[in-house]
């Protein structure tokens, strides 16, 4: 696992999601002491066939593995008939598996910048779901909650939660060490370490930066771009950060 942050996204136009889950079921035993924050598992998709799919085997197996606390379909860019589709399958199926899986939907976010970029979706829905499903300026705790970020594609053969303590996970050594708390707290964000290095610098950064020519990514060292910036999915971290 690699230290990852996050960005500050716009504001966009309120969709409501469906009912909000109980707090009663599909409840990890890891999860049993009062201190335990509650944890979120989203993933973002589009509206596809094969994304409803991957959706089904993603609650499945968080089902299977009694994934605590709940888990958060963000589906991005439905049609109305996509849209009441989904919904439908949610109730029929998703929410026989546990009443905490649901499913928020968002604008098409792909466009939002001038260009074509579905990815866009991914941060844009998060933000989305933040602000009007989560609603979390609403409520101070929220800012303790475990907010997980992974990609319909992935199957949990485990729960995942926010304590890597005593884990078996193998945890990334750069410069500044094994960090001295093992787990995910407010200013130390969790990501899977990816193999692509220091791929995301080897760009133009004075042209990808030409709106903000102070941005601490133009002076992260090089030793850091190779160590602490290369993560990917799962991406774990506090709702404050």
């Amino acid at each position: 696992m690699a230290a990852s942050s996050s960005d500050k996204l716009a504001n966009t136009k309120a969709i409501p999601r469906i009912n909000s889950p109980d707090k009663t079921d599909n409840q990890s035993s890891s999860s049993s002491s009062s201190s335990f924050p509650v944890h979120y598992t989203t993933f973002s998709t589009a509206c596809s066939a094969s994304q409803n799919w991957q959706s089904f085997m993603f609650f499945y197996f968080a089902a299977k593995v009694r994934q605590p606390g709940y888990v958060v379909r963000i589906a991005s860019g439905c049609t109305d008939e996509q849209q009441a589709q989904l919904l439908d399958f949610q109730k029929t199926h998703i929410s026989k598996l546990s009443t905490k899986f649901s499913v928020h939907f968002t604008p098409d976010f792909s466009t939002v910048s001038g260009d074509s970029y579905k990815y866009y979706n991914k941060p844009f829905g998060l933000q989305h779901w933040l602000e009007h499903g989560l609603k979390y300026t609403q409520d101070k705790t929220n800012e303790d909650v475990i907010v997980m970020i992974l990609d319909p594609d992935m199957i949990l053969l485990r729960p995942l939660t926010y304590d890597f303590t005593e884990s078996n996970v193998m945890i990334h050594k750069s410069r500044r060490g094994v960090p001295k708390v093992k787990k995910v707290v407010h200013g130390q964000p969790w990501a899977s370490l990816y193999a692509f290095g220091n791929g995301p610098f080897r760009v133009d950064l004075d042209y990808v930066f030409a709106d903000n020519k102070t941005s601490n990514a133009l002076k992260v060292s090089g030793e850091e771009q190779n160590h602490n910036y290369p993560g990917g999915p799962p991406y774990m971290a506090t709702g404050k950060d």
